[in-house]
């Protein structure tokens, strides 16, 4: 991450291309707070009515997000503690 391929004979370019987008959405969150992609794609925002995550691989993809029993748990026991 943040351009630190080394040794780069170890890394090739799809290595690259994620180390770009990673450095390039870290740098946009820290600066506006919103993540986004190299081409200026904004990540998209997390909420409860359409959960979706990116995806950083051969390419970078919004998809969305299944919500399994787990995040369903850790939802509910937080859900319960802003009651209190």
């Amino acid at each position: 991450m943040f351009g630190h391929l080394v040794p780069a004979e170890d890394y090739d370019d799809v290595d690259g291309q994620v180390s770009e987008t990673m450095t390039y959405a870290w740098t946009e969150f820290a600066r506006t707070g919103v993540p986004s992609s190299p081409d200026v794609t904004p990540w998209p925002a997390a909420t409860s009515t359409a959960p979706q995550v990116t995806v950083i691989g051969d390419k970078t993809q919004a998809c969305p997000l299944n919500i399994g029993p787990v995040t369903e748990l850790i939802n509910s026991l937080r859900a319960g503690r802003n009651r209190r």
